[in-house]
């Protein structure tokens, strides 16, 4: 008789010399053991046979009414060994694991292809939580757990060699808390740091402990995104950012970037130019162009039909509008007009180029583009998008111009977004699940910096041919219009053609949506 682990700690089943698995079901009167095949409630199996207490004298009494299943054993082997390790608090992904323990107890491929680990995921995830504190219901309390001694190795990097969490900043009573995670190895990376890339993302926020977005700061490098620091925030107000800020800087005071990109969203940007007054902020084309919230536009009474040196913006603009060109087309009823009319397609299309134009240009841009809707008798159809652009953007044309910058989008972070919503699995996750998630892109961001510092191959893949191509014209026509050998009106024709994607995002008010398996 051959003993195998049950699925539950502390149990068994034997395998008789019939190679069919019995549990113990009862002692018979003559000392023998009566056994009951492991199928007897799933399959309904009759299989029945007795044992002395010394495992000799085996004897089938009745047929089982299926196959044998000599795969059991291995199958029952590997499980208890992942649940084992999953409940001793082992932080390494599943992947790993899973690979790990294969070869290390040599399963055989068909019993580890019994239970894959899409099918193992849900329960190896219960047996990490089982020894992990209870889910708080707060930023606060959050902290307070990270900070004691016996949950220390919660936050410990898989490679067991730093700590990920970095403290708490701001306050829970003024609704500023926030909380820090950064290694001290990335610390002292980030001083080398001169140009940062801000973005907030929702999806991976953990659920129930009222905390508002993850804000993530990163950097590029060869084109490969790095991942500086994240931020799990309670609010996304001026004095919340200003605190997580501080914090940062208190923790790395020689992280100093000289260039500074993000979106358009005003508190943001305020306190990013008061913690690193001597940075240029710049703001991202892309998320000039395409569209980011649902606000209507309401109708705007009456017509301008002047010429657009001479134009503002009505009184009556609605406090919260489309952070988008593209966007704000399609929320005011322009869709049909733009893919009818090609004049106005062809200025919706300028318009969305202006942070193309070197600053001082921008609205010489402007009324250029005014200029041809009224040269065409488009400007009632164009009014309310002028009057939108008036008032949202104007006044930030400080920040809005991207003209001779090496990168004019912060993709890069929505790309880091997307592969910390991988590594988290899931959206609106428990906060240790987006504790795995913050610590696994932590080793992976390592090793890219050891692949970039001793590895002359990149570890992202090339850019694609057309994103080159796109830059050297970007460039090339740039380098006309500051040399004057093009007008303004000619460099936005051209130029408009690079962001006509973004724009068409923003008209079709549409997303591609990943999949995320949990």
């Amino acid at each position: 008789m051959q003993e195998g682990a049950g699925i539950r700690e502390g149990t068994s089943f034997w395998r008789g010399p019939d190679l069919y698995d019995y549990h113990v079901h009862s002692t018979m009167s003559g000392g023998r053991i009566s056994l009951r095949c492991t199928q007897h409630y799933l399959e309904k199996c009759p299989g029945r046979a007795s044992v002395c207490r010394d495992g000799t004298y085996f004897r089938t009494t009745q047929r089982h009414n299926h196959d044998k299943d000599k795969y059991k054993i291995e199958e029952r082997l590997f499980r208890r060994a992942l649940m084992r390790r999953c409940r001793r608090g082992d932080h390494t992904p599943f992947r790993i694991m899973f690979n790990q323990e294969r070869r290390s107890l040599r399963i055989s491929r068909q019993a580890a292809a019994r239970i894959p680990l899409v099918k193992l995921r849900s329960s190896m995830r219960r047996a990490r939580l089982e020894n992990r504190p209870q889910i708080p219901r707060s930023l606060k309390a959050f902290d307070k757990i990270l900070r004691l001694r016996r949950y220390r190795a919660l936050s410990r990097t898989l490679d067991g060699r730093d700590i990920i969490y970095a403290g708490r900043a701001g306050k829970a009573s003024e609704r500023t808390i926030s909380l820090v995670f950064v290694t001290r190895r990335m610390v002292k990376y980030m001083k080398r740091v001169q140009k940062i890339f801000c973005d907030g993302t929702f999806s991976p926020v953990p659920r129930g402990i009222k905390a508002s977005q993850v804000w993530t700061v990163s950097t590029l490098r060869r084109h490969h995104v790095i991942p500086l620091f994240r931020v799990l925030m309670r609010k996304r107000t001026t004095a919340a950012y200003r605190a997580a800020l501080e914090k940062i800087k208190a923790i790395a005071p020689r992280f100093n970037p000289s260039e500074i990109m993000s979106d358009y969203e005003g508190a943001e940007q305020r306190a990013l130019q008061e913690a690193f007054p001597h940075a240029k902020c710049r703001g991202c084309l892309f998320h000039y162009a395409k569209v980011h919230n649902q606000t209507e536009m309401p109708h705007l009474k009456g017509v301008l039909m002047g010429y657009m040196s001479n134009f503002r913006p009505f009184r009556r603009v609605p406090r919260h509008l489309n952070k988008a060109v593209g966007g704000q087309a399609r929320k005011i009823g322009m869709t049909k007009l733009i893919k009818k009319h090609k004049v106005i397609q062809r200025l919706v299309r300028w318009l969305c180029a202006l942070p193309l134009l070197p600053r001082k240009l921008i609205w010489k841009g402007f009324k250029v583009i005014g200029k041809e809707a009224r040269n065409h008798g488009v400007m009632a159809k164009m009014i309310k998008l002028f009057t939108y652009w008036c008032k949202q953007w104007k006044p930030k044309i400080s920040v809005l111009s991207v003209c001779n910058s090496t990168d004019r989008t912060s993709n890069c972070c929505e790309s880091e977004n997307r592969m910390f919503q991988d590594a988290v699995s899931q959206r609106r996750p428990n906060v240790w699940d987006f504790l795995d998630g913050v610590l696994e892109i932590e080793d992976r961001t390592q090793q890219d910096i050891v692949t970039l510092n001793w590895s002359r191959s990149n570890p992202s893949r090339i850019r694609a041919t057309t994103a080159v191509s796109n830059d050297d014209v970007v460039k090339g026509l740039t380098t006309d219009l500051l040399e004057r050998t093009i007008s303004v009106k000619l460099f936005l024709r051209q130029v408009s053609y690079s962001i006509s994607r973004a724009m068409q995002r923003g008209i079709d008010g549409r997303k591609n949506r990943r999949r995320i398996d949990g």
